[in-house]
């Protein structure tokens, strides 16, 4: 066993709340120590939405692994932003689901997130899914690997 757990970041659009509360509680029961988005109940200004994102950026600066919750594939602009932000530091990203080529504006060529370098175990009897870029994932929740 390490010297201590692994800190996995977790990251994806604040629509996927629920399903990062599940890879949160799945990361955690399964020993790992998670650091997510934080939660507003009500809407936020502008500069607390800044200073939101500053602030995850320092939880990946503090994390072993950044995972993208990202039911069928989506990648939003701030996720995409964490996704290159990480890839920047050379940690490893892995994604709950393929991470698609996508575009950040039109006619712009696409892009790819940075390679997954930690699959993610799914509790699951499928086996993960590759992508052309080599993402590998699937819909089911994520354990530690």
């Amino acid at each position: 066993m390490p010297d201590r757990p692994e800190i996995v970041c977790i990251c994806g659009s604040t629509r996927f709340i629920d399903e990062m509360r599940a890879v949160n509680r799945d990361l955690t029961l399964a020993g790992a120590i998670v650091v997510a988005p934080g939660e507003a109940d009500e809407m936020i200004t502008d500069k607390q939405k800044t200073a939101l994102n500053a602030l995850h950026l320092r939880k990946i600066d503090l994390a072993d692994r950044l995972l993208v919750v990202n039911p069928g594939g989506y990648i939003g602009e701030s996720t995409s932003r964490e996704i290159d932000y990480t890839h920047a530091t050379g940690k490893p990203i892995s994604f709950t689901e393929p991470a698609p080529l996508h575009r950040s504006s039109p006619g712009e060529r696409p892009k790819i997130p940075g390679p997954t370098r930690t699959p993610v175990r799914c509790r699951s009897s499928e086996p993960p899914v590759s992508h052309p870029n080599g993402d590998r994932g699937t819909a089911m929740r994520a354990d530690v690997t």
